[in-house]
């Protein structure tokens, strides 16, 4: 089975290319005669956010350049999270890839004119690897379903080394993820964003079982409540792997 685009929404990449190589004059040090061109969305993933793979080749002194870029953009329609927090991701992964932290693409501008391409974006380098695809099932079918047993144990392994990294990054370097008053931050800012996240889709009628599930969990709230960095997108298909199968990149 292939894979499918699953953005929340789709756009003329032909007219984004034509606005992506104009705002890209401006950005790209002595670049000259950009062209943005293989536009594409990326199969099987990238359900939350529109992102589009693109290359720009331009000349440099008349030397000729080609790189590869991404480009994500602020949802603005077929939401899937209440809370975008696009400015905030685009701060996280700068503060991940400057420090090491975790690896993430390298992000190189932030615009939040929506006159540009008609909402918020920003702009990361291409990394080259992997994704398991959740249309289809990456346990399914695909090179995960295809690897050997050593090679799914060694993208397991380091799929949760990654994982683990995450809440390790200090506290004090990510203070601009404070929740709202009452909720700053640990469980409290949790319990709060998914409280506020079931009544977002109750809007139009009550589940009484998110309601249940709520309340069960409420009654069970644990002692120990260690503060930390949570990666709320954390799974195989937010992580791109290498032909080694080692992670080369996390996202959302």
């Amino acid at each position: 089975m292939a894979s499918q685009i699953v953005a929340p929404r789709t756009r003329d990449l032909d007219e984004l290319a034509g606005q992506l190589s104009r705002w890209l004059s401006a950005r790209i040090d002595r670049a000259s005669d950009i062209r943005v061109h293989n536009l594409s969305y990326p199969s099987g993933a990238g359900m939350s956010h529109e992102t589009i793979l693109f290359d720009a080749s331009w000349s440099d002194g008349g030397r000729a350049v080609t790189e590869g870029f991404v480009v994500r953009v602020k949802p603005v329609a077929n939401m899937v999270f209440p809370d975008d927090l696009f400015a905030s991701q685009y701060r996280i992964m700068r503060l991940m890839f400057d420090k090491g932290y975790v690896p993430v693409a390298e992000p190189l501008w932030f615009d939040e004119d929506p006159a540009v391409i008609g909402a918020p974006f920003f702009v990361m380098r291409k990394v080259l690897g992997r994704v398991p695809v959740s249309r289809p099932p990456y346990a399914e079918s695909g090179w995960i379903a295809d690897a050997t047993p050593e090679q799914r144990r060694r993208l397991w392994e380091n799929g949760v080394r990654v994982l683990a990294s995450v809440p390790r990054v200090p506290r004090s370097e990510v203070a601009f993820l404070e929740g709202p008053e009452g909720a700053r931050s640990g469980l409290e800012q949790e319990w709060d964003k998914y409280s506020r996240f079931v009544e977002w889709v109750s809007a139009d009628r009550r589940f009484p079982v998110l309601d249940a599930a709520r309340d069960c969990l409420r009654e069970r709230w644990p002692g120990n409540r260690p503060e930390g960095l949570v990666w709320g997108g954390a799974e195989l298909v937010n992580m791109m792997f290498g032909d080694d199968f080692e992670v080369v990149a996390v996202m959302d």
